[in-house]
């Protein structure tokens, strides 16, 4: 069996209900015959990152780096997940609004959600993102329609509303070329970040062309061929084990199959080739690579962080878990 590595956020504020939640939602995605390489692996978690809550990008990135170094808390497929206390950019509310009829003009529906959504919003000052239409319900009451001299139902339409947080942080993002000398294009593109005041810059390299400079040397050494064997359980299998002539090789390996009873040897077909080094056992050639300059194409990401809310409105388990 192997591993698979996992990054999954739960949304609640308690972290024993979320991780409840997360490893019963992965296992009715993934199934209850584990191996899963999910949460639905873990029986348990520890808090990491301090306890204090993060953005959630800033929460991802701190789980990325964990894995990447094989933290010892999170690193076992068998043991417990890791948790990171998380402030999510956006949240999502269900909005019903009363309208006479079915709304048909998109500007309509979407003032219509707006005006619905502002008494649920946790501040005044965050915006709705998206929305989309989750079910409609026609109430028994009916109106008199001026428009059409008849009478009109009214209906209950229900909404799955996203909101975006106005003290989320703010995130630009620029792709710039890049050019580069000896010391290498993270060198460059690191100097050329220039993020604003109050900015955090990470960068992406999109594509790179590098120029080479290569040099071949040869050794100084005569060169010598050794014949090795393969096939008889790596013995006289390298240049320094092999034989100096191939008459040699031919006697070593007809004496040895004529005198093992091994049965592995029935399936197997001894070979003798030759090896070519310089007689100190250094190789003919080598050769060194040396960029002296290029061009990249680097995608930048600025982040201002305005203000970090203290409030947890989920969490974001990861590890490492059997599959």
């Amino acid at each position: 069996m192997g591993a698979e590595l996992f990054c999954e956020y739960q949304a609640g504020a308690n972290v024993a209900v979320a991780f409840r939640e997360a490893v019963e939602s992965a296992k009715h995605t993934f199934g209850y015959e584990g191996y899963t390489g999910s949460v639905a692996e873990k029986g348990a978690y520890v808090v990491v990152g301090g306890g204090q809550p993060m953005w959630l990008a800033d929460a991802t990135k701190l789980a990325n780096k964990l894995l990447d170094e094989n933290d010892p808390r999170i690193a076992d497929k068998w043991g417990q997940a890791g948790a990171i206390p998380v402030i999510s950019p956006t949240y999502d509310v269900a909005v019903t609004v009363e309208q006479a009829g079915y709304l048909e003009d998109s500007e309509e529906e979407r003032l219509a959600v707006g005006i619905a959504t502002k008494s649920l919003l946790k501040h005044g000052k965050d915006k709705v993102l998206s929305y989309r239409y989750t079910s409609y319900r026609t109430t028994k009451s009916s109106y008199h329609s001026p428009l059409t001299g008849g009478r009109t139902q009214i209906v209950n339409a229900c909404y799955n509303v996203t909101v975006g947080r106005h003290d989320a942080p703010k995130v630009r993002t620029v792709t710039r070329t890049v050019k580069y000398g000896p010391l290498g294009v993270e060198d460059a593109a690191q100097k050329f970040a220039r993020p604003k005041r109050g900015e955090t810059a990470d960068f992406r390299v999109v594509e790179n062309v590098p120029t080479f400079v290569v040099k071949v040397v040869a050794g100084t050494a005569k060169a010598e061929a050794r014949y090795v064997v393969t096939g008889v359980f790596r013995m006289h299998d390298t240049w320094e084990t092999g034989f100096s002539t191939l008459s040699e090789a031919r006697k070593f390996l007809s004496t040895f199959l004529k005198t093992s009873n091994n049965s592995v040897l029935a399936n197997t077909v001894p070979t003798v080739v030759a090896v070519t080094k310089r007689s100190d056992g250094t190789p003919m050639l080598s050769a060194t690579r040396t960029c002296l300059k290029g061009v990249a194409t680097v995608t930048y990401t600025y982040t201002n962080i305005l203000s970090t809310p203290t409030t947890v409105d989920g969490w974001l388990f990861f590890g490492n878990a059997s599959s």
